[in-house]
């Protein structure tokens, strides 16, 4: 009798490390339920008592009707009476307000805040939803190319980490930026539609800025001349959607324009980037030194930004340079420039995240090919999966500030010193045969 033996094939294997990860992460909080615990022990994202308010907070601190329709929800009328985002009054006294929003981002919120007076607020939270979800799922089937594969990536997509951290924080824009980005970055690889590349990256640039780094994109995977002018097409398309949306939010809402839009990035700046109000739920290398100073009872130094963004830009001109000797790979540059997206940003909400799908699709499209995986295919397969399974099991002093903290920017500081250095080896190597 022959014995039997359980066989895996590889390419469904980073998809149930992730479904894996996601059933410890619930496991360990029903667990902790179980003997009483509380937050942030019995959930690896945020309190229940901030479900969806990024996305419903933000648009019922606008005025208005009152939206009677709220009546069911204890939740949302809680976010309609006690709301921490301000307007003018706000704005002057150093506070939060609902101006920080770029103008793309702003629409949505000030179209929601006329719609929910009519609508179901869960149909209106949907449809925004959908938006995003429903091309980036259309783009992954196509992608993959395999009906099995397809549902086994998108169940690891829709359990992920970053997705339930994005759906149930009510967080869009993290969702129209990990969609637009995802879809981008895989193009780029492939080196097709980069028109189309250029101005996903350039709605991305609307509704988080520092997304702009992904014009780097082009430089990887084209002549210097094509990133040239894609990025030129991507600047533009930006600039354009900046300033169409502006004018209907302004018509709409006063109060906004572009003077308390800056003013009120200033506020946010001092908030959560100069204090530690960003902190949790983060991925940010600032926000890991904030947290290992914490931890020390040492002061943050005021050199620890731009070391940050020195290391970032050192990290990115070297594999630039590589890339263009044939030493790396232009899969490992864009991941390099995704890692540099991510930490260093002065905070980096862990929704964010959802863009290092891209590397997933990626090699699991390779394996599904046939193709084999290096030395650097496997860093940067690895440490996308342990970035995107949650890890809030150990928190500082009790605080909602996990110790995920400092492990992501650790993982995927560690990755990219690999990759230069295995791609620095390999070359020196090259020269000397």
């Amino acid at each position: 009798m022959k014995n039997k033996t359980l066989s895996i094939d590889c390419k469904y294997i980073p998809m149930l490390v992730i479904l894996l990860g996601t059933m410890l992460g619930t496991t360990h909080n029903f667990i902790a339920t179980s003997f009483g615990f509380e937050f942030p022990y019995n959930s690896f994202v945020y309190s229940s008592v901030d479900l969806f308010a990024d996305y419903f907070k933000v648009l019922l601190s606008f005025p208005g009707s009152e939206p009677t329709n709220l009546s069911s929800s204890k939740l949302l009328w809680g976010y309609f009476y006690d709301n921490p985002y301000g307007g003018l009054k706000s704005l002057q006294n150093g506070g939060l307000t609902h101006f920080h929003h770029p103008p793309l981002n702003e629409i949505i919120f000030l179209l929601s805040r006329q719609l929910i007076v009519h609508i179901e607020p869960a149909y209106l939270y949907i449809f925004f939803i959908a938006l995003w979800l429903a091309p980036l799922i259309y783009f992954i089937k196509d992608y993959l190319n395999d009906n099995y594969l397809f549902i086994v990536t998108l169940c690891a997509f829709l359990l992920s980490y970053p997705f339930i951290f994005s759906i149930t924080r009510g967080n869009i824009g993290s969702g129209i930026v990990g969609a637009t980005l995802i879809i981008a970055i895989l193009l780029s690889i492939d080196r097709s539609h980069p028109l189309l590349a250029a101005v996903l990256i350039g709605i991305a640039i609307n509704v988080k800025p520092n997304a702009i780094i992904f014009l780097g994109i082009f430089f990887f995977t084209y002549s210097i001349k094509s990133f040239l002018k894609y990025s030129i097409l991507g600047l533009f398309t930006a600039a354009l959607i900046f300033y169409i949306f502006l004018y209907p939010s302004t018509y709409i809402y006063p109060d906004y324009n572009i003077e308390t839009f800056f003013a009120s990035l200033q506020n946010y700046y001092k908030i959560y980037i100069i204090d530690d109000s960003g902190l949790a739920y983060g991925s940010s290398a600032l926000g890991a030194i904030k947290l290992i100073y914490k931890i020390a009872h040492v002061q943050v130094s005021k050199w620890a930004g731009l070391f940050i963004v020195f290391f970032s830009i050192t990290a990115l001109i070297v594999s630039a340079l590589l890339n263009k000797l044939k030493h790396l790979s232009d899969k490992a540059g864009l991941f390099i420039l995704c890692v540099s997206y991510i930490i260093s940003s002065g905070v980096f909400a862990d929704y964010h995240l959802l863009v290092l799908f891209s590397f997933i699709l990626l090699y699991t499209r390779n394996i599904n090919y046939g193709k084999e995986l290096n030395f650097i295919d496997m860093i940067i397969l690895t440490s996308t999966i342990a970035t995107l399974i949650p890890k809030n099991y150990f928190f500082y002093n009790n605080s909602e500030i996990s110790y995920q903290v400092i492990l992501n920017p650790l993982i995927l500081i560690f990755s990219i010193l690999l990759i230069i250095y295995h791609s620095l080896k390999s070359g020196f190597s090259f020269k000397r045969n």
